[in-house]
């Protein structure tokens, strides 16, 4: 199931590099982000264009590896994104 985050930058041309300073009077800038819900399954296909069952097994362990330990998508760093299994 896919959802909608929503979250608010209030200080956009302080963190922006525009300001020197965080000021009361910038307008916060809503960004919305979709999420998708924990428990949801996914399934990825390899297969090796050569043939090679052992690429093809390499390639699904590359997969693997990237997807629980780096995840995939943005936030990534903040827990979205992560997989396992």
């Amino acid at each position: 199931m896919e959802s909608s985050r929503c979250e608010t930058s209030t200080h956009p041309a302080y963190y922006g590099g525009k300001a020197s300073y965080p000021a009361e009077t910038e307008d916060p800038i809503p960004v919305y982000f979709f999420t998708v819900a924990a428990g949801t399954k996914f399934a990825f296909r390899v297969r090796s264009l050569s043939g090679a069952k052992e690429h093809a097994a390499r390639a699904v362990e590359l997969l693997r590896f990237g997807l629980s330990e780096l995840g995939a998508g943005a936030k990534t760093a903040v827990g979205y994104g992560a997989f396992t299994g």
